[in-house]
């Protein structure tokens, strides 16, 4: 990755602060020392191990634990910075659209209850991909705008221009 276009993620953070993924899909090869050390979320099941985000990793702009980050942190690359590799968006660009993604995040962040705890969500625990997971699948996309437009607007930018899917991020 050619310096200007990692600037670009060390601007972002989406796919480690939790707005794009609520877990990242674990390699039985990867060392989850350093996260562990730092108080990292483990979940287990019968199909996988996967880390909580977001990251306790990520200071905000960047992966303190870069050198031995997870496979699938190691392999991801958002359809923005695929769009930037392929001349398709410029760096520039690709910085605005960050900066509105983030501030959107931090509104829809700040307009949720962080202490709400339920069998659904907990903020804290979750995730900002959550909410916005449940948010896209109970409210249709108009009576979300009309409600919660900042909401409705980071789906659109995250889901189209980011390629975010309510799912985990994993190395497949």
């Amino acid at each position: 990755m050619e310096l200007e276009e990692q600037s670009i993620c060390l601007e972002c953070g989406l796919c480690c602060d939790g707005t794009m993924f609520h877990a990242v899909d674990l390699e039985p090869s990867d060392d989850v020392n350093p996260l562990r050390r730092k108080g990292a979320v483990f979940i287990s099941d019968d199909l996988s191990r996967r880390v909580q985000l977001p990251c306790v990793g990520f200071d905000g702009s960047c992966c303190t634990v870069y050198e031995s980050r997870p496979t699938a942190c190691r392999t991801y690359a958002c359809s923005l910075l695929e769009s930037v590799k392929k001349g398709d968006t410029t760096v520039f660009d690709a910085r605005a659209v960050i900066r509105r993604a983030r501030e959107l995040s931090a509104i829809v962040r700040e307009c949720l209850d962080p202490t709400v705890d339920s069998d659904v969500i907990h903020l804290g625990r979750h995730g900002l991909s959550t909410y916005l997971g449940i948010m896209k699948n109970q409210y249709e996309h108009d009576r979300l705008a009309a409600a919660f437009p900042e909401a409705a607007e980071l789906i659109d930018l995250v889901e189209h221009t980011f390629g975010w899917m309510y799912r985990v991020a994993s190395s497949d």
